[in-house]
């Protein structure tokens, strides 16, 4: 999909590079904070890749697998770490709001990983 305010931009090229921004904002550089990168709406993905692979607008995905979910998932997963400027760890999850057993273990491991950080934190 295009940005609607210029409809030349790729809505997923502009979501990389403004996350690239924020994680290495000076804002978060002097906290140890660790960040969680949910990739939500995993359903449409599986639809739209049926129509449109990814690899229309990415030549370096492997057309081969332009159908594959879980292939597209890891592929655009691997763009968002090497976006990440952050200085902790990057915790990603794909997910879907509409699959509440698919929420309840993303919330689960994010509540583990929160606990885990903040008893580690205080020397626990």
């Amino acid at each position: 999909m295009k940005l609607e305010e210029d409809n030349r931009t790729n809505r997923l090229e502009e979501s990389l590079q403004l996350f690239g921004e924020v994680s290495g904002s000076q804002f978060f550089a002097e906290k140890e904070i660790s960040w969680i990168l949910f990739l939500n709406k995993s359903d449409l993905l599986v639809e739209k890749i049926k129509h449109r692979p990814i690899n229309m607008f990415f030549k370096e995905y492997p057309a081969d697998k332009a159908q594959d979910f879980e292939t597209s998932v890891r592929f655009i997963q691997d763009k968002y770490e090497k976006k990440y400027r952050g200085g902790t760890a990057l915790y990603p999850y794909t997910t879907c709001a509409i699959d509440t057993q698919n929420c309840e273990k993303v919330f689960s491991a994010v509540r583990d990983t929160v606990l885990t950080g903040a008893l580690e934190e205080a020397g626990f």
